[in-house]
């Protein structure tokens, strides 16, 4: 029993370390991020495998500690529309908790879209939607810090809906790839080869597209537009970058 004890502590250590990364979660003590751990499952997941759909009763909230998830939408013809791309770091399907939380509790609320994860052995962090409102309804001092770990993450959105709205595909393209590669690792790799740079990416390009707020058809014309004035050239999911500085000097061009 000593250890099983022992294990079930470890886990929920290594739950709290990996939940205080969160943005939701970082102004939470280790007693407070223990007591969110207590209630956690660690969900692993290969590419492809969905982790919920429409259809499905809500039932928590997901952080993701490794992979990448999509959230997309299906038309009446199955036609797929990526709604957003989430990746190390993020939590996602959480609002429901914060806005109907009574509803939660008489099972009148569906997950609003659907996620598959992108990349093979993902772990996400599953936290139960019921347990975790009982654990803020006894503990009043986790919703203060929780609104401003909302607050945060409400901000990092506003900047990229900011850049979605008033960036054209050009340049949310090449700020995707040349900046911020530390916050980028599961998307892709970059590599500097010298002359040149290689970006291999760990997406579809049909994702990448989606990403980036455009059409699969517009992003391969930017490709061919960047390719044949020589600034990169594209084989298959490897992006080779000719010219490093003259792009630079195009994302950043008013």
């Amino acid at each position: 029993m000593k250890i099983h004890a022992d294990k079930e502590l470890i886990r929920k250590k290594v739950i709290a370390e990996v939940l205080k990364k969160a943005d939701l979660f970082s102004g939470l003590s280790s007693a407070e991020l223990g007591l969110i751990s207590s209630i956690c499952e660690i969900k692993k997941f290969k590419r492809n495998d969905v982790i919920f759909t429409v259809e499905q009763s809500y039932s928590g909230f997901f952080y993701i500690s490794e992979g990448i998830v999509k959230i997309f939408d299906k038309s009446r013809n199955g036609e797929e529309k990526v709604i957003h791309i989430f990746h190390k770091g993020d939590t996602f399907a959480e609002v429901p908790v914060f806005e109907k939380p009574s509803e939660i509790f008489k099972g009148v609320i569906k997950f609003p879209a659907n996620a598959s994860c992108l990349k093979n052995a993902s772990k996400i962090i599953y936290i139960p939607a019921k347990d975790f409102i009982e654990v803020i309804k006894a503990n009043s001092s986790i919703s203060f810090k929780l609104l401003s770990g909302l607050s945060k993450k409400l901000k990092i959105m506003q900047t990229r809906n900011f850049s979605l709205k008033f960036q054209d595909a050009d340049r949310r393209l090449l700020s995707f790839l040349l900046t911020n590669f530390e916050t980028k690792e599961d998307l892709f790799n970059y590599c500097n080869m010298g002359d040149t740079d290689e970006i291999l990416l760990k997406i579809s390009k049909s994702d990448l597209a989606a990403y980036i707020g455009t059409a699969q058809a517009s992003l391969s014309r930017i490709f061919r537009k960047f390719s044949d004035i020589n600034l990169m050239k594209i084989r298959g999911k490897k992006i080779h970058i000719l010219n490093k500085k003259e792009l630079l000097n195009y994302l950043h061009k008013i």
